[in-house]
């Protein structure tokens, strides 16, 4: 049995065993048919997570532990980052100090701001020398200093997991041969033909490189050029450790024995050159029609901060209707509240960002100083009574909420600008918009129209690879701040509760942003395993965006979208020369579409461009490439998915796409022909994967679906005073706990669950319906109690109910 799988099972079965545990305890009296209640099954459980995060080696993510370790001797810093980083060649300053160390690689000038940190920090005097190098040696220096990334050690996630799995009294639950994994197997051996698609990941990747004609070897004399122009641009440390000492020439990205002959044309210590920084920039735009005229308004100043800041940060935005606002505990179970919204507000970072207008289904920007006002009542009211006034005359006079989106720009350091855009609701579509032809538009809106506006945008950049040190450092940290929710959660189900104030203090400090990122990231990663001679890695950042939250008819949506990762693949292909292989990059981007997925759990109807395209051509369409306008014109598609394409090739992308013929959502493979990225898209030009549901879960914790989920979760528990209370009790005890405090934890834990384990890329087991599937496919029988435990995690509301106290 391989380590990977083992700690799976392992993570897994703690997973199920856990929450057991105040399910028990919620029988009448607190307690659990071991004797021990609620309180004090909670008090093992967090003492447990403590102990393990404070086992973690933090050396993986933390600069200070890497002070500590290397006992603030320059000599030991100076080897770690030589030894430990690798060199990955792109553009500026990607990553930062801390990046880089999590990544353990970066560019010349990474791991010289990261080495020339850690000296100053231990009380050297270090500043960053920069030169121009020649082509030539630019060219030898990637051709020396070029390695594959080896496999990452994980005898530290093992030796944490089986503690978390002792002290919570379950290591003896495993069998032998997955105790002896965990203890002698201390490598990442993640094998992606273990992944369960991944015969046809292959065929894909074979079927888009021969349309495209990419293949291994074959690299474009233009992308390589462009790498080595970037590896001119050079860095290194110079160091002392008094200011009367010459400075010392530092190296860290050349291997033992290289060496390079170069003189400084700048120097700078502590502040990067804004020049050198790739960006992020953030804003929200609302658009409105009136006199057949479309106009495009911020509701929030533009954000903007150095990507190096924001490696596996969380960022949210989401608009509250007022009404919600003003009772964050009541029980949202549809769109129907949208009704007696009279405006929205927009929240960054669960906070009225700066510059902030709220907004109504006008389209009209309103100071949010006068919507809090005493009179916002009347300003509403004449508002309405003015605008039905003018709806009198002329319809097309009257102004009208039409669109509103998420603007994400990427910022090189040499200043071009990449830049996506994501709609909330968009009553226009992007092929009437391109041609001004939007014509008139129904004035009101209605609640389903209104409930896209209410979904929560959750997002995050990698800038390089992440360790599964700072994923279960995440894991035990969600599990240790949601004590606050379980503990009001018990009070809930002993027929205590808080009082509405407190239980909206409580909403507002629970950690809000979606858990998946970083085990979404973690798969991403996993790609580099599908050729471990090469090098696979980011020149710059990926942003993944997550979004979840009510759709039309009161259903629930969670989708995850890949709007860039961008890869190169380098190997020493030729004479020892390094040589780029997009077509490794290709089937990378092909694996990021297949395993995006995973993050999410079962749901009623699910779209990708694997199930798009699949649909196609079973319905007779021939597969074809888009590379310019005219391709597009031949193909049968609906305008609005004509535009999305339009967008992309815009952007100099190539097409694979279906002559779709049916009707339905269409899907696409957008390739960037030089250097082989690829993404999967779907009509509406985001990426490729979303879940829809019938009704109503508790998915996540964010401000709406938690406040959904324990809503739903109170208003079915009907206190009784015969003897079924017991099943009232473990119903709601089940329902709040899964939806609330375990959600975070077992989402993150999992994650490292999947990352060193090798099964099929299954999802966050904290949100998957059936453990009992997941341990059939990895080989191991589990007995009659996972198939309870595993349900009830699905679908609190109604699956909350273990068969014993049926």
């Amino acid at each position: 049995m391989s380590f990977r799988k083992v700690v799976s099972i392992g993570l897994s079965a703690l997973l199920v065993w856990l929450p057991a545990a105040p399910l028990r305890a919620s029988l009448p009296g607190g307690q659990s048919p071991g004797g021990n209640d609620v309180h004090t099954e909670m008090d093992r459980l967090f003492n447990a997570a403590e102990v393990a995060r404070s086992e973690i080696d933090r050396t993986a993510f933390d600069l200070d532990a890497v002070l500590d370790a290397a006992d603030y001797d320059a000599e030991n810093l100076v080897e770690f980052v030589r030894n430990e980083v690798i060199f990955e060649p792109y553009l500026g300053v990607l990553r930062g100090p801390q990046g880089t160390l999590m990544s353990r690689a970066g560019n010349a000038a990474d791991q010289a701001v990261l080495l020339a940190k850690l000296l100053r920090d231990a009380g050297f005097d270090a500043r960053i020398a920069r030169t121009t190098l020649t082509t030539q040696q630019a060219q030898t220096l990637l051709d020396e200093n070029i390695t594959p990334r080896p496999a990452a050690d994980t005898a530290n996630v093992a030796s944490v997991i089986v503690s978390l799995l002792k002290n919570t009294g379950n290591y003896d639950r495993l069998d032998p041969a997955a105790k002896e994994a965990l203890s002698t197997s201390h490598t990442d051996n993640f094998d992606p033909a273990e992944y369960a698609n991944y015969s046809e990941l292959l065929a894909v990747s074979a079927e888009l490189g021969e349309m495209l004609e990419i293949s291994t070897g074959k690299s474009s004399s233009a992308l390589t050029e462009t790498v080595v122009e970037e590896a001119r641009d050079y860095f290194w440390v110079q160091a002392r450790e008094l200011s009367s000492e010459d400075w010392r020439d530092i190296h860290p990205v050349l291997q033992e024995g290289n060496t390079i002959e170069v003189t400084a044309n700048a120097y700078f210590a502590e502040q990067v050159p804004e020049e050198l920084l790739h960006r992020f920039r953030f804003q929200v735009f609302i658009e409105k029609l009136q006199n057949g005229v479309l106009t495009s308004m911020p509701v929030m100043a533009p954000w903007e901060r150095p990507t190096a800041n924001l490696n596996a940060v969380p960022i949210e935005f989401a608009n509250a209707p007022d009404n919600m606002l003003a009772n964050p505990t009541a029980t949202f179970q549809s769109t129907s509240f949208l009704e007696n919204a009279r405006w929205f507000v927009p929240l960054f970072n669960n906070a009225l960002p700066e510059q902030a207008s709220f907004f109504d289904t006008r389209g009209t920007l309103i100071d949010p100083m006068a919507a809090s006002s005493a009179s916002a009542g009347i300003f509403a009211t004449v508002g309405d009574l003015f605008g039905d006034a003018l709806g009198q005359f002329d319809q097309k006079a009257l102004p009208v909420l039409t669109g509103q989106w998420l603007e994400f720009t990427l910022i090189a350091p040499d200043g071009s600008e990449k830049i996506y855009r994501r709609t909330t609701i968009d009553r226009i579509g992007p092929a009437a918009r391109r041609s001004g032809k939007v014509g008139d538009k129904d004035v009101s809106l209605s609640p389903d129209e209104l409930a896209p506006l209410v979904q929560r945008h959750s997002f995050m950049l990698a800038n390089g690879s992440i360790p599964n040190e700072l994923v279960l450092d995440y894991a035990l940290q969600q599990l240790l701040d949601s004590r606050p929710v379980v503990d009001a959660l018990i009070r809930q189900s002993e027929n205590n509760p808080l009082k509405p104030e407190q239980f909206e203090k409580l909403l507002s400090e629970v950690p809000s942003a979606w858990a998946g990122h970083l085990s979404m990231f973690l798969h991403l990663d996993q790609a580099e395993t599908l050729n471990r001679k090469h090098l696979l890695y980011r020149p710059a950042p990926t942003l993944v965006v997550q979004r979840e939250g009510l759709t039309s008819g009161g259903g629930m949506i969670s989708a995850v979208d890949i709007v860039q990762n961008p890869r190169r693949s380098i190997a020493a292909i030729e004479n020892g020369k390094a040589a780029l292989d997009p077509a490794d990059v290709m089937k990378a981007g092909v694996w990021d579409t297949f395993v995006e997925g995973d993050q999410l759990p079962p749901a009623t109807s699910r779209f990708n461009t694997m199930q798009a395209m699949a649909d196609a051509v079973a319905a007779g369409a021939k597969k074809r490439v888009v590379r310019d306008e005219s391709d597009l014109r031949a193909l049968r598609v609906d305008d609005n998915t004509r535009a999305s394409m339009q967008s992309d090739l815009e952007r100099g992308a190539v097409l694979v796409v279906a002559d779709y013929a049916q009707e339905g959502p269409a899907g696409w493979w957008r390739v960037d022909p030089l250097t082989g990225d690829t993404v999967g898209q779907i009509a509406d030009g985001r990426g490729s994967e979303s879940v829809e549901y019938l009704k109503v879960m508790g998915l996540g914790i964010s401000m709406l679906s938690l406040t959904i989920s324990l809503g739903n979760c109170v208003s079915r528990y009907n206190p009784k005073s015969s003897a079924e209370d017991v099943r009232e009790l473990v119903s709601l005890s089940c329902c709040s706990l899964m939806s609330g405090a375990m959600f975070a934890f077992g989402m993150a834990l999992s994650a490292v669950a999947e990352g060193l384990a090798g099964l099929k890329l299954l999802g966050q087991l904290g949100v998957n319906s059936n453990y009992a599937s997941i341990a059939a496919r990895a080989g191991v029988s589990t007995g009659a109690g996972w198939d309870t435990a595993g349900t009830f995690l699905f679908d609190p509301t109604l699956l909350c109910e273990p068969s014993w106290a049926r």
